[in-house]
């Protein structure tokens, strides 16, 4: 698959929707639960952010958009979307932080997350109802924000 990418003859088919067939097509009966994560920009800057480490390589731009009603100020803002230049290790690197993630979450909880209750709270919502986690990222990544926490 990377070396379609690569050569560009699966244009809008990157990391993040491949991990979303990997998440969606290994469910069965059986297994009762998807055994990946699906490695969205959301779910990958979440895990670069909590980690404190690059695991999931993320393109980043800025823009600025002028409106009317500005009062001579510009919006700025930030998007990130999954690299073409991650591979199969860093997707296993990403599914490793997910699962010391979810141990850790359950530690600290009386009720464990699930899989796909992680997958959804590292996603931090949709683009119309933006969560506080997903807030939170929008204000890290502008540097408006740190995290100040001992992890491992």
């Amino acid at each position: 698959m990377k070396e379609l990418r690569d050569g560009k003859d699966l244009k809008g088919l990157g990391c993040a929707f491949f991990t979303k067939l990997i998440y969606f097509l290994q469910f069965s009966e059986k297994a009762q639960k998807p055994e990946g994560y699906i490695m969205d920009r959301w779910a990958s800057e979440s895990i670069n952010v909590l980690t404190d480490k690059n695991i999931v390589k993320l393109d980043s731009s800025w823009s600025t958009k002028w409106t009317s009603g500005d009062k001579g100020k510009p919006k700025f803002s930030t998007s990130s979307i999954v690299s073409d230049k991650n591979d199969a290790s860093n997707y296993e690197k990403f599914c490793m932080a997910m699962d010391k993630l979810a141990v850790r979450a359950a530690v600290c909880s009386k009720n464990p997350l699930t899989r796909p209750e992680l997958d959804r709270g590292v996603m931090g919502g949709s683009e119309d109802k933006k969560n506080c986690w997903r807030k939170y990222l929008l204000a890290y990544r502008k540097g408006q924000c740190s995290l100040n926490f001992e992890h491992g």
